[in-house]
C-alpha cells in the first residue's frame, strides 16, 4: 500500500464550502478559549464565573467607610512597596496597613484566610457602607473576594476570620 493511498486527491472547495469551513473553525476555536477561560478560572478562584457561591457575613458595624474612601486610600498607602521577605510578611503588611488606615480615619480590621492545610494568610477588611465588607490583599494592593471553598494562593480556603480589636478597661483590685 503506498501512501498516496492513505491520502485522498485534493478536492477543490467552493467559495461558499471554504466560507462555511472557515467560520465553524474560528466557531470552534472561540468554543475552546471560552472553555479554557472557565477552566482556568476554576482552577484559580474554585468556583466557576457568574455562579457564586453565597456567603454569610457578619453585619457591618455602625462605624463605616465608601469603597471610593478605600480606593484612594489604597492609592496613596505605600506599605505594598516594602520588600515582602521573611522580616516583613502578610502579618507585617495587614497590621501596618490597618494603622495607616486608622491614623486616616477609615475602619479596618485584620482578617485572616485559614486554608485547607492550616496555613494562613493576613488581609485587611474594610466595612463600607455602600459595597458591605471590603477584602484587601495587602502584600499586592489588592482588593479581592474570598469565600470558603474558593481557591486562593493555590491553597483552598477553609476559614475567614475576623479580627476584631477592641479596648477592654482595666481594673485594679484593691
Amino acid at each position: 500500500m503506498s501512501i498516496k493511498e492513505w491520502f485522498p486527491p485534493k478536492v477543490k472547495r467552493t467559495v461558499k464550502q471554504q466560507i462555511v469551513f472557515y467560520i465553524s473553525m474560528l466557531l470552534l476555536m472561540v468554543c475552546f478559549g471560552v472553555m479554557g477561560a472557565f477552566a482556568g478560572y476554576y482552577q484559580g478562584t474554585g468556583e466557576y464565573p457568574f455562579a457564586r457561591s453565597e456567603a454569610v457575613l457578619p453585619d457591618v458595624p455602625g462605624e463605616t467607610t465608601t469603597l471610593v474612601d478605600v480606593g484612594h486610600f489604597l492609592e496613596r498607602d505605600k506599605t505594598n512597596e516594602i520588600d515582602y521577605g521573611l522580616d516583613f510578611n502578610c502579618v507585617e503588611s495587614a497590621f501596618l496597613t490597618a494603622r495607616n488606615a486608622t491614623w486616616e480615619g477609615l475602619p479596618a480590621r485584620a482578617g485572616a484566610l485559614v486554608y485547607e492545610d492550616g496555613s494562613g494568610h493576613v488581609i485587611l477588611i474594610f466595612p463600607t457602607s455602600d459595597d458591605g465588607w471590603v477584602f484587601v490583599d495587602t502584600v499586592e494592593d489588592l482588593v479581592i473576594n474570598p469565600r470558603v471553598g474558593a481557591i486562593y494562593h493555590g491553597n483552598r480556603i477553609a476559614e475567614i476570620l475576623i479580627l476584631e480589636m477592641r479596648w477592654i478597661p482595666f481594673e485594679v483590685s484593691k
